[in-house]
Order: C-alpha cells, then structure tokens, then sequence
C-alpha cells in the first residue's frame, strides 16, 4: 500500500467523520468527541496540510471565528483567575479551532450532502422520539432526558429546542428546493411537526422564540413581503395556537411574566425562579462591565469577579451570566463584546457569497439562531451549542467561492 493511497483514505476518513458529527450533536457528547477527534487525527494522518489549509486563509467563517478565538486567548493573559482556571475556561471555546480543518474537508460537495443528511436524520429521530414520550409511548430509560410533560429526549430542553428549530427551518428550506413530490412532501411535514414539537412538546423559551423568527425570516426570504406578512400571521397564528391548546406553552408563559414580574420588586431572586435568576445575573453583570469596561476581569475570570461583586449570602454565584453577549464583555470589555457582534456581522454579511441556496440560508438561519439564543444562554460555552455553531458554519462556508470576503 503506497503513502499515496494511505493519504487518501485518511482524508476520506476525515471527511466522513466531519459529516458524522452532524448526526452525533443531537444524540450523544461522547460521540461528538470520539468524531472530533478521529477528526483531527485523520486530518492530519492525510499530510499536504499546507495545501490543504490554504483555503482557509480567505474563508469567512475560518476568519470570523479564529478571530473571535484570538482575543479570548489574549484575554486569557491576564486577571485575576489562576492561570489554570483561565486554560479551563478557554478550553470551552476550543470547538472554534476546528472550522480551519472542518472547512476544507467540507470543501467536497458531497461531504456537505452527507453532513446535512445526517444532521436532518438526527433530528428525524428526536422528533419522533419525543412524540412518543409526549404520548407516554416510550417506557422509562436512563438515556431520555424527559419526561410526557417535557419531552425532550437526548439532550436538555435549551439545546433540543434550539437545534429542533434550526431543524424546521432546514426541512422547510429543502422542501422548497425539492422536485420530486413525496419527497417535498415529506419534508413540509417534518418542517410542520418540527415547529409543533418546539412550541407544544417541549419547554425551552429560547428555541420557541427562534423558531418565530425563524418562520418570519423564511417568508420574507422566499415570498417577500407577502411572505413576510404570511410569516408574521403564521408566527402570531403558532403562538395563539400553543396557548390554546398546549397546557405546557401557556403555563409557562404566565410563569415566565410571573417570575420577571417578581424580579422587578426582589434584589436577590428565588433559587426556583429561572427568569427572576437571570434578571438578576444581568443587572450585577452590567454593573461590572461598567465597572471594568475596557479589559474585564479576563478570559475565565467571571465566576470570582462575580462572587467579589455579588456579595449578598442569600444570591447565587453562577459560572456564567447565561448571556453570552454579557459574559465576553464581562471577561474582556467591549472590544471582546465588538469582536463577538463583528464575527455575527462578518458570518451574516459573508453569507452572500455562497453559491449554494440553501448553504446560504442555512449561514444566515445559523446567525439568527445565535444571535438570539446569545441573548439568552452563553451557547458558545455550552458543548452541544457551541460544537454545532461551529460545524454547520464550517459546512455552509466551504461553499463560499474561493478568495472571497464579506460582501453586504
């Protein structure tokens, strides 16, 4: 067997294994890890990484999220964390290094084919699973994370709802683009089945206010502006609906005004009151940012800079402000914060010159999600979220024509 022929089937491998990693994130963390790793291993078994990586150097994501990366490891020079607090913490971010070998594996078209399919298979299997454990079909097991009233199924409610509405507004985007009739079909329904389950069957209010922007910006893209009244009127449509007839949705609406209701009158807010909790880890956040707006209190450096500042007994200390907008400026003040919208901006803006339709609305549905689900959770910290932010990047991306930048 010659280096030749070894060589080739590394890069095979590694290729394959990027697309298999579309199917893991939804399912399994382990598995995420076993693929990223046979990933990086196989990438580099293959040789010509010169070659090979010199695609990168003009790539909008490659650019984008390596930057991002870059001023995180500045900020990982200073504060007053330990050092090994503040590898720790950075080492969160580490899924960004892989868009510089994800983009030029992906640069095969049928790498992209694959990895899309597995992803869309991924999700066809959570929703059918979570049907069933909505309808009680499913017996008790330790891999399911829900239960009839919450069903969720591989992975918490933040992630299966966010990845369930990223999932609609794929099989919807296919559906439009697909010729043969039971096929488009198919897809419709799963795009239809796949908003019910985020807006019925599970709880996770981030995913849920996604996947209304989701629907607006599909109309408005495909249609528009018909399309973007269709859109709305679906969304508003969706959310009536959910309060009607999902016990589940209206319960915890009234929950959620409920709670931020009371963190408007409490200083320290109530350990059960998931709303009243982040109220009060934004504010004490953007206190400190005020504080220290120029360099934060460092990459990794939140968790003490924020029990130093909260030093009520009866508040919590959490990790992280559940914002990931609020966490990068806390850690390195607003020119990471800049950096952080810039990498948005850049991904959006790049976006238009992917040759591919549907690679470039998915690029653009990515940004959304994030940009939304940001404002909410700290994703880029999150294994699950994170990990996929930066695949489905990578994959949308190797379709953009070589040598290009942003364009507006």
């Amino acid at each position: 067997m010659s280096l030749a022929t070894v060589r080739g089937g590394a890069l095979a491998t590694a290729a394959f294994a990027a697309a298999l990693i579309g199917f893991s994130i939804p399912i399994s963390t382990a598995l995420d890890n076993v693929l990223a790793a046979l990933v990086v291993a196989a990438f580099l078994a293959a040789g010509h990484l010169r070659e090979r990586l010199r695609p990168v150097a003009s790539n909008t994501a490659v650019i984008a999220l390596l930057g991002f990366l870059l001023l995180l490891c500045a900020g990982a020079l200073y504060g007053e964390a330990a050092p090994a607090t503040r590898l720790k913490y950075l080492s969160k971010y580490n899924d960004l290094v892989l868009a510089a070998i994800l983009v030029p594996l992906f640069l095969d078209g049928r790498a992209r084919r694959l990895g899309l399919a597995a992803f869309g298979v991924a999700m066809a299997l959570t929703l059918l699973l979570s049907f069933m454990l909505s309808a009680s079909l499913l017996p008790p097991a330790g891999w399911l994370r829900g239960d009839p009233g919450n069903a969720v199924v591989f992975r918490l409610q933040i992630t299966h709802n966010l990845l369930m509405a990223f999932a609609a507004f794929l099989y919807a985007s296919c559906a439009l683009r697909q010729t043969v009739r039971w096929k488009r079909n198919a897809l419709w329904t799963l795009a239809a089945l796949a908003g019910i389950d985020v807006l019925f069957l599970v709880h996770g209010r981030t995913g849920q206010i996604a996947l209304l922007v989701l629907t607006v910006y599909f109309g408005a893209r495909h249609f528009g502006w018909r399309g973007l009244v269709a859109g709305m009127l679906v969304a508003v449509a969706g959310v009536l609906a959910a309060w009607y007839f999902s016990s589940i949705f209206r319960e915890h609406v009234v929950l959620t005004t409920a709670q931020y209701e009371q963190s408007r009158a409490e200083d320290a807010a109530d350990s059960a009151s998931s709303v009243g909790l982040r109220m009060e880890w934004y504010r004490n956040t953007l206190r400190m940012i005020a504080r220290r707006p120029v360099l934060g209190a460092g990459t990794g450096g939140f968790p003490e800079a924020y029990a130093a500042f909260v030093t009520d007994p009866k508040a919590q200390k959490p990790t992280h402000p559940h914002n990931q907008f609020l966490l990068t400026a806390a850690e390195t003040g607003v020119a990471g914060l800049a950096a952080l919208v810039a990498m948005l901006v850049a991904l959006w803006r790049g976006s238009a010159r992917i040759d591919d339709a549907l690679l470039r609305e998915a690029a653009r549905a990515l940004v959304l999600t994030f940009a939304i689900g940001c404002l909410f959770n700290s994703l880029l910290v999150d294994h699950a979220e994170g990990l996929f932010f930066v695949w489905m990047a990578s994959l949308a991306f190797a379709g953009q024509r070589a040598g290009a930048g942003t364009a507006a």
